[in-house]
């Protein structure tokens, strides 16, 4: 038990020792500003990472058009082998979901 609790701790420490690191480079790149917009968006989000919001929006960004893609293949499978949609239906389709997605 008590190692367990020392393991604990480490890790603790190490978390506040990550986030001071992560403090000052925002405070280095951006000023003080920064890190109070930094502070503000963790807070609304609840998004907790070693990443500031602006490495974790380039990270987030292929995340993102990758599940679209597979949302959009995975409904075209669907509509074609189940609902027999053709070729120029599933560009339509495909069309939609590409102007939709531009929306978000």
């Amino acid at each position: 038990m008590e190692k367990k609790a020392m393991n604990k701790m480490r890790e603790y420490e190490r978390g506040r020792e990550d986030g001071l690191d992560l403090a000052l480079r925002i405070v280095k790149d951006g000023g003080l500003e920064a890190l109070e917009k930094e502070i503000k968006f963790r807070g609304v989000s609840g998004v907790h990472t070693s990443l500031a919001s602006k490495d974790l929006d380039k990270a987030s960004q292929k995340i993102k058009e990758m599940t679209l893609d597979t949302v959009t293949v995975l409904a075209i499978a669907v509509l074609r082998d189940k609902f027999d949609f053709g070729k120029i239906r599933c560009q339509r389709f495909m069309d939609g979901m590409e102007m939709g997605a531009e929306y978000l």
